[in-house]
């Protein structure tokens, strides 16, 4: 009843406190919907079960921000339905009625980032704008201005977190391998910040102009606010480059699998992608030959065992590449312009929506990315020996 009266006005968040990646997704995209059907949010703040899954909550201070600027009144009521929220949870639990629970958990009302809400999405999205408004609409609310002196945040998801969280397995890579990198950047007396999670592996490396918040006690607060701070973003997908697309920073990532839902919608983005080697025909595929195979352009994402069961195995990008991608980003300074396309990058832009728009009615899409509206940058360097 309480929820059904609160979603009049408000529209009710439940951010994936518990999820790295899916705590700012969820917020975004709850806020997304709020603005578009005209109405003020509310959020649940330390919602006990997420804390049951998990001894640890993501991003209150970035939610605690955000109401209070929202609005007074937001911030007292997501207290009080906050409340409401896990006395039930608490209840339920000392009576072992659960059956009550998901009620609560599962009501339509709450936006919890579930598959319903997916769904929700789907019926909103429109074009390309929508999403750049609100990604800028998002920025300025969350994001301080960047110092003159540049600061970059390096994020690599590698093979120590993919022991913990095995989906994430195809968008690993090996952080010695951006050791190259890191070391030209330094040289540049350009400060850089090691972003992530403790189960990241240990990284051996020693500079003035760099620090690792991955060992510290307050990992998660410290890497939200380097963020906050940078200038652009350097490394893997996935859940860091939400962060940098949340908090409006240019970004280079490498070893990305996202083929087609690349998640970008600014040139001021440069991305480079792992390759695909068939062990039948012992090569690397061209592009024209992933995009051709739906289960190479979707199912990859999800884990390697469904990959190596078609007879392909992912290679990384190397230390070279990595390295020429930064180095191609920074000389050009595609970080505060935006670069004509190239007739390489046209002619891949053009074979992947060929690719969007064959694939989005033949399956099922949780198409919330919008693909076809994505724009981003590509260098020649890559392409040329990817594209036929």
């Amino acid at each position: 009843m309480l929820f059904n009266f609160l979603s009049k006005k408000y529209q009710v968040i439940k951010p994936r406190y518990h999820n790295f990646g899916g705590f700012y997704n969820s917020l975004f995209y709850g806020i997304y919907i709020s603005i578009k059907m005209k109405k003020k949010f509310l959020i649940l703040m330390y919602p006990l079960d997420f804390f049951y899954k998990k001894k640890e909550f993501y991003g209150t201070n970035l939610v605690i921000s955000l109401l209070l600027k929202h609005s007074l009144k937001c911030f007292i009521l997501s207290i009080f339905i906050s409340v409401i929220y896990n006395l039930i949870y608490v209840i339920s639990l000392i009576f072992r009625k659960i059956i009550y629970f998901p009620l609560i958990t599962k009501h339509d009302k709450i936006f919890s980032w579930g598959s319903e809400n997916i769904n929700q999405i789907n019926r909103i999205v429109g074009d390309k704008k929508i999403y750049t408004d609100l990604y800028r609409e998002f920025s300025k609310e969350i994001t301080k201005k960047s110092h003159n002196n540049l600061n970059i945040v390096l994020g690599v998801k590698d093979t120590g977190f993919s022991e913990k969280k095995e989906i994430s397995v195809n968008y690993t890579a090996e952080i010695q391998n951006y050791k190259k990198t890191l070391k030209y950047i330094n040289s540049k007396n350009i400060f850089v910040s090691r972003i992530g999670e403790p189960l990241m592996k240990k990284f051996d490396y020693v500079n003035p102009f760099y620090e690792d918040l991955t060992r510290k006690k307050n990992y998660f607060y410290l890497s939200d606010n380097a963020f906050r701070n940078s200038n652009f973003y350097i490394g893997t997908g996935a859940s860091n480059l939400a962060l940098s697309r949340l908090y409006n920073k240019p970004s280079i990532t490498s070893n990305s699998v996202a083929f087609l839902r690349v998640g970008l919608f600014d040139k001021k983005n440069s991305i480079i992608f792992k390759k695909i080697y068939s062990l039948k025909d012992k090569r690397i595929l061209k592009f024209e030959e992933i995009f051709s195979k739906i289960s190479l352009c979707f199912e990859i994402e999800f884990g390697k065992e469904n990959l190596e069961r078609q007879g392909y195995v992912l290679k990384d990008n190397t230390s070279d590449e990595i390295y020429n991608q930064f180095q191609d980003f920074y000389d050009k300074k595609i970080y505060e312009k935006d670069i004509p396309d190239s007739k390489l990058l046209k002619e891949f832009k053009s074979m992947r929506n060929h690719y969007i728009k064959k694939y989005i009615t033949k399956i099922d899409l949780n198409n919330f990315e919008c693909m076809i509206c994505n724009d981003f940058y590509v260098p020649d360097f890559y392409l040329e020996n990817m594209i036929s």
